[in-house]
């Protein structure tokens, strides 16, 4: 049974809904685990970003690239590491609500997943007048490769959603790792950016896109549920066997 209103849903479950968090991820759930990693991976999605990555490093040299890619990557784990030790704290000091902030954030992911799905760049990640700015600047392997091409608004509320539902130091650190593993991710993904386009082709890329979008439209809709269900306590309830 799955109660999204209520506390926990399940013994066993690696995810739970409701009162507790958006997800508790257990130290002995490698199910929960891999759905967390899962959902980073849809919502930074590094290959998405290869285009973007290779056309603002076209004047760069070899070496520059591969520096580039470093800063990006680790920028990347920086910002999801940080967003998930303080997100919650910054939330309460400014008075919103983490069902209200479930979702808000549920909506925004949504709306990032139907990007994906139709192959079309999100302008919640980044606009057209950034991308070409940016080949002009020093910078921009932080801004706006890391922030906000690959963590943007979407990739720090699904962080911040699954750091609340951490309630043991064990938990956090689970997530810590998490974040920083999608750094070295990104950092491989960048490295290899060039290698990876033309073995993939820009048919792959899109394809591989539009299957993390499906993914992470399904996750979206699990963190709007959990967010009305606290916010509307009885509106959603779903029983199984």
């Amino acid at each position: 049974m799955l109660d999204f209103g209520g506390s926990r849903a399940c013994a066993g479950c690696p995810l739970s809904f409701g009162s507790g968090g958006v997800s508790a991820i257990e130290m002995e759930s490698w199910g929960g685990i891999a759905k967390a990693l899962v959902s980073l991976v849809a919502v930074v999605n590094p290959l998405g970003s290869i285009p973007v990555f290779l056309s603002v490093t076209a004047e760069r040299t070899p070496d520059e690239r591969r520096r580039m890619a470093r800063i990006t990557a680790i920028s990347v784990g920086i910002t999801l590491i940080v967003s998930a030790l303080v997100g919650e704290q910054v939330l309460r000091m400014l008075g919103i609500t983490l069902p209200a902030f479930r979702v808000a954030a549920g909506v925004l992911v949504l709306l990032m997943s139907l990007h994906m799905v139709q192959a079309s760049p999100s302008r919640t990640q980044h606009t057209p007048e950034e991308a070409a700015e940016a080949e002009d600047r020093e910078g921009a392997a932080i801004v706006p490769l890391a922030i906000p091409l690959l963590s943007g608004p979407g990739s720090m509320s699904t962080v911040v959603l699954y750091s609340q539902g951490c309630r043991r130091w064990q938990e956090m650190a689970v997530l810590v790792a998490l974040c920083a593993a999608i750094g070295v991710l990104v950092w491989f993904v960048l490295s290899a950016a060039a290698r990876l386009r033309a073995r993939l082709g820009q048919t792959g890329i899109r394809v591989l896109t539009r299957i993390m979008g499906v993914f992470l439209a399904a996750i979206a809709v699990e963190f709007i549920t959990s967010g009305l269900g606290d916010l509307l306590p009885g509106l959603v309830t779903v029983k199984g066997p």
